[in-house]
């Protein structure tokens, strides 16, 4: 009894924190206001927004969208290899707690077995602009986000422009194209349904009629899709 009950005040404990860490976000959310980063940390926070696109308020929300996510792994992975901050310490610049900063730097440091990748792309920016004493906060075109990449390759593969696959265009050869990113994003990067309809401005159910039609037609030798298929591996992003 008496070990349930310190188990019940520990969970106990924990809720209390998290609620408090949750209303202190919302409210700064609210109000339009954003915690009093210390610098360095605001000043990588403040880099990596000027390099993606991705504003502050949206990286320390608790939104769960795929490039913001990315954004905000970013910067974990700075905190931790560049100005040698604790798991903890990590978890509390976010609202989150150590075990989502040690997923996020893990992730991060998973991508950068691929120089061309995104992610390698943004930390080479940044340790170039370490070694030169200054870092940039000038707002720019950002570096093509995941999924802009993912279909730049497919691009490169296919032979079909991005904007072309990205279109409305219904000849065979663009769909096949088209239908071929749906399938990477998904099957290779776990992209969601709803999340791939939402950059190429369709439906979740357009999106899984054109994975099954890629897989069905990919099986045939034949067809555009098998070989498609089998340049895959290629991509690295």
């Amino acid at each position: 009894m008496i070990q349930e009950n310190r188990h019940y005040i520990h969970k106990l404990k924990l809720k209390i924190q998290y609620l408090s860490q949750e209303n202190k976000r919302l409210r700064a959310e609210i109000t339009g206001q954003t915690p009093n980063l210390s610098h360095p940390i605001g000043e990588v926070i403040k880099f990596i927004s000027a390099q993606t696109g991705i504003t502050t308020a949206e990286m320390l929300s608790r939104t769960r969208k795929r490039d913001i996510v990315t954004a905000r792994m970013l910067c974990m992975y700075i905190f931790r290899n560049y100005l040698n901050m604790q798991w903890t310490e990590i978890g509390r610049v976010f609202h989150r707690d150590h075990s989502t900063a040690i997923h996020g730097v893990t992730a991060i440091s998973n991508q950068l077995f691929f120089p061309n990748s995104f992610e390698s792309k943004i930390l080479a920016e940044y340790q170039n602009n370490s070694i030169n004493g200054t870092l940039n906060y000038e707002p720019k075109a950002p570096i093509l986000n995941k999924n802009e990449s993912i279909i730049s390759e497919i691009s490169r593969i296919t032979g079909i422009k991005m904007d072309v696959i990205m279109g409305k265009s219904r000849q065979k050869q663009i769909i096949s194209a088209r239908f071929a990113a749906f399938y990477v994003l998904n099957k290779m990067y776990n992209v969601s349904f709803s999340d791939i309809g939402r950059v190429f401005n369709l439906n979740h159910s357009a999106i899984i009629h054109g994975i099954r039609v890629f897989e069905e037609r990919s099986e045939i030798k034949e067809n555009i899709e098998y070989q498609y298929i089998r340049k895959f591996n290629t991509i690295s992003v």
